[in-house]
């Protein structure tokens, strides 16, 4: 059983410790079966919520989820539903999850939490490649009640770096003047009304529809926002690399075809070695520039 009593840190509030293990994953959303009963009349179920927080990063910064928008309940209600999820997890991440009310109606208890079943998937990262850098990023928003976007960034291991909500005093969302040291990066782009924290985000449920993700001006990817939908990239910040031989910011076997056809073909562009001459020499130079990657 865990008590909802009254806001965040309320002495009467419940706290589970979940430790992750296994791999480092990714996630994009849950599932939450429960069963809420009330401690206090007054109380309603749309108060009974949830704080949580990654342990790794210390004893602050956390996102308040909404489990339930259900109003009054009489008795115990079952409560089922897709309560938005964002997260960057590692091997022994411990995980605190307090439960408390957005409301305190009574001393004591509000409302209690029994047979909890919280259950989080891993997310499909869409990997946007490296760039050389990469100084303001944005996502599209409508006009009135359009698209409205939330954007955050984090390092590869979770730390939020920075997010936005209308950029520029649009719906969309977005960052400029952005210096970023070479590494790994991930990109959130999740509805209006979320919460970021290192590590987390809570999705909102407000200004769904299609967006585009843009770097530089230059768009890098596009979707479809629903309620506590959550979108995540990954790019690198790195040198030029020789062995994209196509340019399109990953090194994979498009890049050897591509060389190959230009080097059988007796392009210049296969001069990979920039002796003036394309010789078996650019080939093994090639070879072991795309063997080596990036």
């Amino acid at each position: 059983m865990m008590i909802s009593a009254g806001a965040v840190s309320n002495a009467g509030n419940s706290v589970y410790l979940h430790t992750y293990s296994g791999p480092d994953v990714v996630i994009g959303s849950s599932s939450f079966v429960g069963g809420l009963s009330p401690l206090t009349p007054a109380t309603l179920a749309s108060e009974a919520r949830f704080n949580l927080r990654n342990t790794r990063f210390g004893t602050t910064g956390s996102v308040n989820v909404v489990i339930s928008r259900t109003g009054t309940m009489t008795g115990t209600v079952l409560i089922a539903a897709t309560p938005g999820a964002a997260m960057i997890l590692r091997d022994g991440d411990v995980l605190r999850l307090e439960s408390y009310d957005s409301f305190d109606d009574a001393a004591g208890g509000d409302a209690a939490w029994t047979d909890v079943e919280w259950t989080f998937q891993t997310s499909t990262v869409v990997d946007l490649g490296r760039f050389t850098s990469i100084s303001g990023m944005t996502t599209t928003g409508g006009s009135g009640f359009g698209t409205d976007t939330e954007l955050a960034m984090y390092s590869s291991t979770g730390v939020l770096l920075r997010s936005n909500d209308d950029f520029n005093g649009g719906s969309g969302s977005g960052f400029s003047g952005m210096t970023l040291a070479d590494g790994t990066y991930y990109v959130l782009v999740v509805p209006y009304n979320a919460g970021f924290a290192n590590g987390l985000s809570s999705p909102g449920i407000d200004g769904t529809g299609p967006f585009t993700l843009s770097f530089d001006s230059v768009a890098v990817a596009s979707g479809t926002l629903g309620a506590n939908s959550a979108f995540w990239y990954r790019f690198e910040i790195g040198p030029d690399c020789a062995a994209d031989f196509n340019g399109d910011n990953t090194v994979d076997f498009f890049d050897y075809l591509d060389f190959v056809a230009a080097f059988s073909g007796g392009s210049t562009t296969a001069d990979f070695n920039a002796d003036t001459v394309v010789d078996f020499f650019d080939y093994l130079d090639f070879v072991a520039a795309f063997s080596t990657g990036c």
